[in-house]
């Protein structure tokens, strides 16, 4: 059985697994195995409890509903102060991790999977790094591009090339 609250999380990692970029696609992957992880769950799993639905996916049109009526919707702030990243327990907050999101994809060359960020998505992490307040939407978004940048950061590093030193987590 799965909790709510992971069904919740799945659910708005999902539609990113459709993305037109590969490196977002791969990130939202593995956010879904860590999700699926930290509630006792594989891929195994989480295919069979789709297949015990056991009813078609009828969609549904969205719902006009206030963010404050519905705390987890997309558009809703998001109530998670930031998030953890790898070699730190500490959660370092979103305006944190959307600079270090920002500078990795600057300084990681594309050959490595650095600069896979677009001008519009720059916008966006620089807002975020200034204001530091995210909505459930960008909240998941920016776990993808974090994941992204931190798989091409440490293929950078294993490559040997530049041997840089890892950036501080903000």
């Amino acid at each position: 059985m799965m909790r709510a609250d992971t069904a919740e999380r799945l659910a708005k990692l999902l539609p990113h697994l459709g993305s037109e970029h590969e490196g977002e696609v791969i990130a939202t992957a593995r956010a879904i195995s860590r999700t699926l992880a930290t509630a006792g769950l594989d891929w195994h799993e989480f295919g069979r409890v789709v297949e015990r639905a056991g009813e078609p996916i009828a969609l549904a049109a969205p719902t006009q509903t206030s963010a404050s009526a519905a705390p987890n919707a997309p558009d809703a702030p998001c109530s998670r102060p930031g998030m953890t990243v790898v070699g730190s327990s500490r959660i370092v907050p979103w305006n944190g991790i959307a600079l270090r999101c920002r500078d990795l994809d600057r300084r990681i060359p594309q050959a490595f999977g650095g600069r896979f960020l677009t001008p519009s998505e720059r916008e966006q992490l620089r807002a975020i790094g200034l204001t530091g307040s995210v909505s459930n939407a960008e909240a998941a978004w920016l776990e993808c591009v974090h994941v992204h940048a931190q798989a091409a950061w440490d293929l950078w590093q294993r490559s040997g090339h530049g041997k840089p030193r890892r950036p501080a987590a903000a």
